[in-house]
């Protein structure tokens, strides 16, 4: 959705729905663009779930022992934080959208844009403090880093979504990235391979590690669907290719406008 609708590639399969995007001719009716609305509404309906039965009451009631109250509790603030990054993606793909932040059966109503920002912007800062500190939390979980990055990104664009420029609140957000030990890795490459949670460049992981998170989406859609039939899979540690996503002319001369033939990002693009 973020992607193929760009000048940065296009998905070549003719999978029903895929070229209406490259064509930029999609709808609601698009199957892609339903299923992506879906699953955000599904994961935002889950963590509604979660943080309710997380509540400090509904622990009692559900007989959780209190040596459990506090890692229930960071549990609940990471939940928290995965409704806003939900909620945050449902404001920058779709704008207006139902804001829903408890378990109900009354029909949802469309909140403005502004609401939507207001509601992810108080959820970070709520639970900012609470948060483990950067790049101390298990690997593929949220900490301080990931929700600065998170905030950083709807300040980034306020001005599109509510109409109010937040620049220097970005900015304040990104420093305190770059000042909590994030660094590029030297290796783009690397941020791509199985030992990744050596990297400092990666903030919150999407895990899928071949053994525990096995899908045909994540790791595995991005190495096996950018293999072209002029390549070999072997070279890439995969046993086939999808030929499927592919850079577009226009983006890969980017490279070489800007900062000359010898730039090695297009030999990735």
């Amino acid at each position: 959705a973020q992607q193929i609708t760009t000048d940065e590639t296009h998905l070549t399969w003719t999978d029903g729905g895929i070229q209406d995007m490259n064509a930029h001719t999609w709808t609601s009716e698009n199957q892609f663009v339903r299923v992506l609305y879906y699953r955000l509404a599904l994961i935002i309906s889950l963590s509604n779930d979660f943080i309710e039965q997380s509540s400090p009451e509904n622990m009692i009631i559900n007989g959780v022992r209190e040596a459990e109250y506090a890692e229930i509790s960071t549990f609940r603030d990471e939940v928290r934080f995965l409704r806003a990054l939900a909620y945050w993606h449902a404001l920058d793909l779709f704008r207006n959208v139902p804001l829903v932040t408890e378990i109900t059966s009354e029909a949802p109503t469309q909140a403005t844009p502004q609401a939507t920002f207001d509601f992810i912007e108080s959820e970070l800062n709520d639970i900012e403090s609470s948060m483990s500190d950067p790049r101390a939390n298990e690997y593929g979980r949220a900490d301080k880093g990931a929700v600065w990055m998170l905030k950083a990104k709807l300040y980034l664009n306020s001005e599109v979504y509510t109409g109010q420029a937040k620049y220097t609140e970005c900015i304040t957000e990104l420093n305190k990235v770059m000042n909590a030990g994030y660094s590029l890795h030297p290796n783009y490459l690397a941020n791509f391979m199985a030992d990744n949670h050596t990297s400092n460049e990666l903030i919150f992981n999407f895990t899928s590690d071949g053994l525990l998170s096995q899908t045909w989406g994540g790791t595995t859609f991005l190495v096996h669907s950018m293999i072209q039939e002029t390549m070999t899979p072997e070279d890439y540690g995969v046993d086939a290719g999808w030929s499927g996503p592919r850079a577009t002319k226009v983006f890969v001369n980017k490279f070489a406008d800007i900062t000359g033939a010898t730039d090695k990002r297009a030999i990735f693009a």
